[in-house]
C-alpha cells in the first residue's frame, strides 16, 4: 500500500444471484495501489457485463501517486475515457439498448478515504460498530420523495430507481466525490445494489460486526442475500483498516 497510514486487509466476492443466468457485476481489489472498485453493468444480454468489465480493465492499470490530487485526476480521466468508449459503442450501427454501468470507487491515501461514484452502487463505513452510508444513490428516489411519495409507496414504483447518472450514459460523466478521514479499525463496504437492495442497513451492520475478518464478512453478506430472493447479481467488497503500524 503506497502512502497508507494503516495496514489494510480486503476481500471481494461476487455472485450472479438466484435468478440471473450471468453476472454483470465486476470488482477490483487493488490494495497495493489503494483502490477498490465495484461496477454493476446494465444493458441486457452481455452488454452490461461488457460495460462493467471495461471499467475495471481501465482502472486496474492505474498506479498510485504520492500526490492525492494527481491520483484522483487519473481515476477521473480513466473513467471519462471509458465513458466515451461505451457511448461510441452504443452509437455504432446495429447496436441496441443501454450499454452502461454504475461505478463506485474507494481510494485510501494516508489517513483519507475518498469515495467516487456514479449510479447506485454504494460505499458504507462501519466505525465503532455503527454503520454509515457514505454515498448517495444517483436515481430518481429524491425526486419522488420531494413530490410527496413515502418510502412504502416508492417500493411500488420501479421507475423511482431509474438511474440519472452512470458510466456510458452522458458526456461528460458525472462523478460525485466525498472525502472521509480514516480511523484505525474502520471497515468499508463497497457493494452493488444487488446487496443493499436485498439487505436492510441494520442487517449489513450486524453481519459486519459479527465477522471481523474481511473474507468472512464478504462471504456472510453474499450468503445472506442468496438465502433470500437474490433477483440481481450481488457483489460485496470489504476493506478493513487494522491497527496503526
Amino acid at each position: 500500500m503506497k502512502d497508507s497510514t494503516y495496514p489494510i486487509q480486503s476481500y471481494g466476492l461476487s455472485h450472479q444471484g438466484n435468478v440471473r443466468d450471468h453476472n454483470e457485476d465486476h470488482f477490483l481489489d487493488l490494495s497495493a495501489e489503494g483502490i477498490w472498485v465495484v461496477a454493476d453493468g446494465a444493458g441486457g444480454h452481455d452488454r452490461g457485463e461488457v460495460a462493467s468489465r471495461l471499467i475495471i480493465e481501465g482502472l486496474q492499470m492505474i498506479k498510485a501517486s504520492n500526490l492525492l490530487g494527481k491520483f484522483l485526476e487519473t481515476i477521473d480521466k480513466t473513467l471519462q475515457t471509458t465513458n466515451q468508449q461505451l457511448i461510441q459503442m452504443r452509437e455504432r450501427p446495429g447496436a441496441e439498448g443501454i450499454l452502461g454501468s454504475t461505478v463506485c470507487v474507494l481510494v485510501i491515501h494516508g489517513n483519507q478515504g475518498i469515495c467516487l461514484w456514479a449510479g447506485d452502487s454504494r460505499i458504507y463505513l462501519l466505525r465503532h460498530g455503527a454503520l454509515k452510508l457514505l454515498t448517495q444513490d444517483h436515481n430518481r428516489m429524491d425526486e419522488f420523495r420531494s413530490a410527496g411519495f413515502t418510502d412504502q409507496e416508492l417500493a411500488k414504483y420501479p421507475v423511482a430507481r431509474q438511474l440519472v447518472h452512470a458510466v456510458g450514459v452522458e458526456v461528460p460523466l458525472f462523478l460525485e466525490m466525498k472525502m472521509q478521514e480514516c480511523c484505525s479499525g474502520d471497515v468499508f463496504l463497497v457493494c452493488s445494489d444487488g446487496l443493499h437492495g436485498e439487505l436492510e442497513d441494520k442487517t449489513i451492520e450486524h453481519i459486519l460486526n459479527s465477522y471481523p475478518q474481511p473474507q468472512a464478512a464478504a462471504q456472510a453478506l453474499v450468503q445472506r442475500v442468496l438465502e433470500g430472493k437474490a433477483k440481481d447479481n450481488v457483489t460485496a467488497l470489504v476493506v478493513q483498516l487494522t491497527t496503526t503500524a
